[in-house]
């Protein structure tokens, strides 16, 4: 029975898969411009040499391991930073303003911000950090608050009542990290990174390998997400469900 919902659920990934790259081709073959659209095969093939290149994964590493670091350090103090906002008050009249002033900063505006005050390498992962940040904090706020007003048994196992929104907002916060930490390497031209690799393609008029590292960022912001959910999912199920 699993094992027939998962082929289902792989035939529907396919089909919507293979139906928005018919839409692609066809738009290629409409246009009929390489200087403006690449076509799924040019991108396809761009992709295979990308992948049997050493550079390249090295380059993807470099990129994870900066924009993880911040987007790791944002789950855990967004997560302590909620609980002690939703129980004590002091502390969310502190700290509250200073999300909602977070919220409201374009990403764009706040890169270049901070290159006046950090290091260059620096700044794609305190802009993962910065990024996620009020998304763990109001998922966890929200989910206490919530739980507190309505269940009786709250009080037994706290940190179990906010598992639904954690995972809800690290599967949201992983996009965003890695959206604007691959922004932040594109505007202050990281080296060895994903976002310096867009500028050169863009810079050069490369438009094949412009949409292949365009799709490299969706493929790797997909993938990281299912990794980081399904680790969490079984280090819940290992520690909470008997």
């Amino acid at each position: 029975m699993k094992q027939r919902i998962l082929n289902n659920k792989i035939f529907k990934y396919l089909s919507v898969l293979t139906f928005w790259i018919v839409v692609w081709q066809v738009i290629y073959i409409i246009i009929k411009n390489d200087n403006l659209i690449a076509s799924p095969y040019s991108v396809f093939m761009c992709f295979l040499r990308f992948i049997l290149d050493f550079n390249f994964w090295s380059t993807i590493c470099s990129s994870i391991i900066r924009i993880c670091s911040g987007f790791f350090m944002a789950v855990v103090l967004g997560t302590i930073f909620g609980v002690l906002t939703a129980r004590f008050y002091a502390v969310n009249l502190f700290f509250k303003p200073i999300i909602l002033i977070i919220k409201s900063i374009p990403i764009v505006s706040l890169i270049i911000l901070v290159t006046s005050f950090i290091n260059l390498i620096f700044v794609p992962t305190f802009i993962s950090f910065i990024t996620v940040l009020p998304v763990i904090f109001n998922n966890v706020y929200q989910g206490i608050t919530y739980s507190k007003s309505n269940s009786t048994d709250y009080g037994k196992n706290n940190f179990s009542f906010i598992f639904p929104y954690i995972i809800s907002a690290i599967s949201s916060g992983i996009g965003f990290a890695w959206k604007s930490g691959i922004s932040a390497e594109v505007l202050v031209k990281i080296g060895a990174s994903v976002g310096e690799e867009v500028y050169k393609a863009k810079a050069n008029l490369l438009i094949t390998e412009l949409f292949t590292w365009t799709v490299v960022i969706v493929v790797f912001c997909f993938l990281l997400e299912k990794i980081i959910i399904l680790s969490l999912n079984f280090f819940i199920n290992q520690k909470y469900v008997k």
